[in-house]
């Protein structure tokens, strides 16, 4: 099983390094390089999918023993993942806003809505209270 987690953890090893190059190309991203973004973004898709299937590899071959090692790295990249998500999309998003043309427009353009808060107390279930929450509900809406 040792050979295993040697491989598990050079394949980890090679996604932590590819991340870490993603954080640099996003850290360093100027407006010149916007062919390059959708690339990075496919490449970005790839070695997230490339994650999935290694963690899940880890989670089902390792003992819990063995499994303690990579709980802290899962996390962290875990973490860079759903940082580097966001700053890759917002860095699209920029990029299509940022062009001419009514293509650009229609792509980036969603309507965007703000509801008020209601103040509804949850449903417990009880069929005695139902008939309550129900005129409750009305006078809401």
């Amino acid at each position: 099983m040792a050979k295993g987690v040697k491989i598990l953890e050079r394949k980890f090893s090679d996604i932590e390094k590819q991340l870490s190059g993603f954080i640099a190309f996003v850290d360093t991203f100027v407006e010149d390089d916007k062919e390059v973004l959708s690339f990075k973004l496919s490449q970005f898709d790839r070695l997230n999918g490339k994650y999935e299937s290694v963690k899940e590899e880890i989670f089902i071959s390792l003992s819990d023993l063995e499994f303690n090692n990579f709980d802290g790295k899962i996390t962290t990249c875990n973490e860079h993942i759903e940082k580097l998500e966001v700053r890759l999309k917002s860095l699209n998003y920029s990029k299509y806003s940022n062009e001419t043309g009514s293509n650009a427009v229609s792509n980036v353009i969603k309507p965007c809505f703000i509801l008020p808060e209601l103040s509804l107390p949850q449903f417990n279930g009880d069929i005695e209270t139902w008939f309550i929450f129900k005129q409750q509900f009305k006078d809401i809406i």
